[in-house]
């Protein structure tokens, strides 16, 4: 078989893996997400509203990528980390306030927000969720306490079983406010 056929081949794999998977990207998406309100928040071009939350103030804004946790940012996104067998973080992901981790697909982390099911990369890259992908249920792991979320009583682990490598990596992250 030539190189320019086994090209092609390659491409129609992972076109069937992208279309399955919901991992196309969709730049014309917008997402209204809630974030912890940073400096200037309501001056934000993406700034929609400014709402009670169970724990506190959050910040409703239009987005095409989640926005990065970075100094001085309007808006603030909550995170989620990716613990090696050490426990130290090897991989962050941004996510609105409250969302929850539903699995793993390599780099992309696929969350539930309200309503909303979604892919995110660690640069905060959202491509839409469709179904079709087996995602299956996280199970409970254990996990020292991480700098990542200070003193916060919400914080738990769980593993989850990648869907493209088929090995558990375990998630640490704030649970919902109540």
């Amino acid at each position: 078989m030539s190189r320019q056929a086994n090209l092609l081949r390659m491409a129609a794999v992972l076109m069937v893996f992208v279309t399955a998977s919901g991992w196309a990207a969709n730049d014309d998406a917008v997402y209204e997400l809630a974030f912890l309100p940073g400096k200037d928040a309501a001056k934000d071009p993406r700034y929609v509203s400014t709402e009670d939350s169970p724990c506190g103030k959050v910040v409703v804004a239009r987005v095409h990528a989640l926005p990065l946790v970075l100094p001085g940012a309007a808006l603030i996104p909550e995170l989620i980390v990716e613990l090696n067998s050490s426990g130290r973080a090897i991989r962050r992901w941004p996510v609105p306030v409250d969302a929850s981790p539903l699995g793993l697909n390599g780099e992309g982390l696929l969350v539930e927000s309200g309503p909303l099911k979604f892919w995110v990369t660690p640069q905060g890259a959202i491509s839409p969720y469709k179904s079709g992908l087996a995602i299956r249920e996280s199970e409970p792991a254990a996990c020292g306490r991480s700098h990542e979320f200070g003193k916060s009583g919400y914080v738990q682990c769980r593993k989850y079983r990648d869907v493209v490598s088929g090995e558990y990596r375990v998630l640490s992250f704030e649970a919902p406010c109540t």
